[in-house]
């Protein structure tokens, strides 16, 4: 059945109520376009010059889909959903962005059908809208406000290492200074009366985190990435839930408590993790003292930089539960990623260790890097991944990485298929940049032009050519073959 919800909007609707476990799709999709209503045709109440209003969410469990818009939500007929720009499929929430479903840019979400068992009990809670709605508010952003795939904003890339990524094994110290970092920017949002003495102390933790750390020259890139995405998603969350005309001190309350849930509840010692929490709290401090921060944003300033660049720093020590709390967490991820991370590292530093190239021109759905992004010392021009899922379609074949150690780098081999014309300078930077997979000699010993493997973390059926690196190391280019 074809369901349509017109729905006319001369202003700001108000909020939903806080929403009930729904029982199917439907029910979701319906809490979900409340959210949509109430937010994205004022956008730009969030961000300045954002505009949401021809922006697409569609949820689909494969079986049905519902497409959402600012203004509309109906059900996609079978006819329609073979036309759908899908994810890469697996167990969890996936999403695919797209320029051209009907007309608009947008979204794809995969809800698994058991989502709305104990799935939806894990993510929903963590929101203050609903899950989908705060994933696709913030990876629109990147797609429509960014727009870094068509030039978009300017990023601060320079002499730091890759793009994203944690030195590995981790260190305690610059761990200690990003959340001692947080907390005095949770602390000056939520105690105006003391906030150039809490922005003091931000500086001093920014300072040296920025200075000792080495992680990220003067500042992060998904400082800026990242911080903007979520505080855009984060704002509009909280407006989904109370609305544009909630009292000040409602809206204050709210947020205070969602700082306090990412410093409680979801902070992970991780450089590009740290960044989305960081980013929320620095662009509501800056929006709340009248700041011009969003155009400085698209001009490739992060948040906490622009909102630090004239306070005075202030000398602090840390205290004991944080580092306590950081030496515990830091010992807990280096345990966890060195049983993948180790065996990485040795392969890519070995020069006979087998590689297979993948372009990242060439992923489709959703990319996941497994726990996180790392960078080691002597390898600082790769972004190393514990356990990749990623899917490639190739003028040389199909590859499904599923769950398995590897890394972003160069390699000797053409781009196939090659970036767009019309991309940006950042995204072909991004893009340039191939997907290093450490290959078993089981995996390559009856390698032919066509590589076939099977395994349970790597299935190939790609047209590769066998060359070598500066170090004399095989790398297997995915390539289309001569005609």
């Amino acid at each position: 059945m074809l369901m349509a919800l017109c729905l006319g909007l001369a202003r700001a609707p108000a909020a939903a109520a806080a929403p009930t476990k729904p029982a199917n799709l439907q029910e979701y999709a319906q809490q979900v376009a409340q959210n949509v209503r109430v937010t994205w045709s004022h956008a730009d109440r969030i961000w300045k010059g954002a505009d949401y209003m021809q922006l697409m969410l569609v949820l689909t469990d494969v079986k049905e889909a519902w497409a959402i818009t600012a203004d509309a939500t109906h059900e996609l007929t079978p006819e329609e959903r073979a036309n759908l720009p899908m994810p890469r499929l697996s167990g969890s929430v996936n999403y695919q962005p797209f320029d051209d479903f009907q007309g608009h840019r947008g979204l794809t979400i995969s809800v698994p059908r058991n989502y709305f068992g104990t799935t939806w009990d894990q993510f929903e809670p963590q929101y203050l809208s609903t899950f989908a709605f705060h994933v696709a508010s913030h990876e629109l952003f990147h797609f429509q406000v960014q727009d870094l795939a068509h030039g978009g904003w300017s990023l601060p890339v320079g002499d730091h290492p890759a793009s994203r990524g944690t030195l590995y094994p981790l260190e305690i110290a610059p761990r200690v200074a990003r959340l001692e970092l947080f907390d005095a920017l949770l602390h000056a949002y939520a105690e105006p009366a003391r906030r150039a003495e809490h922005l003091g102390a931000a500086a001093y933790w920014y300072n040296v985190w920025a200075s000792e750390s080495g992680e990220a020259g003067e500042q992060s890139m998904t400082d800026l990435t990242e911080g903007t995405a979520e505080y855009f998603a984060v704002v509009a969350g909280a407006r989904a839930a109370l609305g544009f005309d909630a009292l000040a001190e409602t809206y204050r309350r709210t947020l205070i408590g969602e700082l306090e849930k990412r410093r409680d509840q979801q902070w992970i010692p991780q450089l590009d993790l740290e960044s989305y929490h960081i980013g929320v709290a620095a662009g509501l401090l800056a929006e709340e003292q009248g700041l011009d921060w969003q155009a400085d944003a698209a001009r490739g300033t992060a948040p906490i930089t622009f909102l630090l660049q004239n306070v005075p720093p202030v000398a602090q020590e840390p205290t004991p539960r944080t580092v306590a709390r950081i030496s515990s967490a830091v010992a807990d991820e280096n345990a966890q990623v060195a049983p993948r991370l180790d065996p990485l590292i040795d392969a890519l530093a070995d020069p006979s260790h087998a590689v297979l190239a993948l372009p990242a021109t060439g992923m489709v759905g959703t990319f996941a890097p497994g726990q996180g992004f790392y960078h080691a010392e002597d390898m600082p021009d790769l972004q190393l991944m514990p356990s990749v899922s990623a899917r490639f379609e190739l003028p040389a074949g199909g590859v499904n990485v599923n769950r398995r150690a590897a890394a972003f780098g160069d390699a000797p081999c053409p781009l196939d298929p090659p970036p767009p014309a019309d991309v940006g300078q950042a995204q072909r930077a991004a893009l340039s940049a191939f997907l290093l997979v450490p290959l078993g000699p089981e995996e390559i010993e009856d390698a032919t032009s066509d590589l076939t493997i099977t395994s349970g973390t790597l299935i190939t059926r790609v047209h590769v050519n066998r060359v070598q690196d500066d170090t004399g190391r095989p790398v297997y280019c995915a390539v289309a073959p001569e005609t």
